[in-house]
């Protein structure tokens, strides 16, 4: 730098052109090094929080440019050929808009089991997968594996639709996890998730093109704490017989 620095002050001072090379030379050079620098640091710090999600995504956006803070959302949109500002027509018309995709997946959607059910190979294929015919049943959580979830649960994560924050269930959680364990167990004995907690608060994320569009919208859905702890209660649950019997897409 303090090379490229001189030759510049050279060129300014004398004018020719040959001096203005050797700086644009040096000044390229210097450009080059920068970005590899950068580019070798960058992938350091990816290999160091490829497990780390939020330290990894914050690294990925200090590379790459993201929307203004600052910016207003946008506050009219396109429903129906009509423009609506109300805050109220526009939250009704997000909620039929993302449930509808939902539903035309739903008419459409057709298992490869239901599908190929009867062919001589899939039912080949099931027997060497599962040769003993062994069924999958869910097993009853105890407290200690109650308070192993929570702890795994990130309080920066913003509240369901009942507001109830997950720093609220950490800090009971050692009185909390006798009336959870009660409660999930209850749930897995009798196939039920409660419909309560399949209620989300739906946010609208924006993808990019026309903002008044919603087909450039996606949606992010934020579950109650207690939809959270039996998501990962049957994860676990799920993820161990899978990868006990080598049947994991993942290692």
């Amino acid at each position: 730098m303090n090379e490229r620095d001189h030759l510049l002050k050279k060129a300014r001072k004398s004018g020719k052109e040959c001096d203005w090379c050797n700086y644009r030379k040096a000044r390229n050079s210097v450009t080059k090094c920068i970005r590899q620098y950068k580019a070798n640091y960058n992938r350091s710090v990816f290999r160091e929080n490829v497990n780390r999600p939020n330290q990894f995504w914050d690294q990925i956006k200090k590379c790459y440019p993201t929307r203004n803070k600052g910016e207003t959302p946008n506050k009219l949109f396109d429903v129906e050929g009509k423009h609506i500002s109300d805050s109220y027509l526009i939250a009704n018309a997000f909620c039929n808009f993302f449930t509808g995709i939902s539903t035309s997946i739903q008419q459409c959607y057709v298992t490869l089991t239901e599908k190929h059910w009867q062919f001589h190979s899939y039912q080949k294929l099931q027997d060497l997968i599962n040769p003993h015919h062994c069924v999958f049943k869910f097993k009853e959580v105890t407290e200690r594996d109650i308070m192993s979830i929570i702890k795994t649960l990130r309080s920066s994560t913003a509240p369901g639709y009942d507001n109830i924050p997950i720093s609220f269930i950490k800090d009971g959680s050692q009185e909390l996890s006798t009336p959870l364990v009660l409660l999930i167990n209850l749930c897995l004995r009798q196939s039920i998730f409660p419909d309560v907690e399949k209620l989300a608060n739906v946010i609208p994320i924006f993808k990019s093109g026309d903002r008044s569009s919603m087909d450039n919208y996606r949606p992010i859905s934020v579950l109650p704490v207690l939809a959270k702890i039996i998501e990962r209660v049957v994860h676990r649950q799920l993820s161990i017989y899978l990868s006990g019997r080598k049947l994991s897409a993942f290692p």
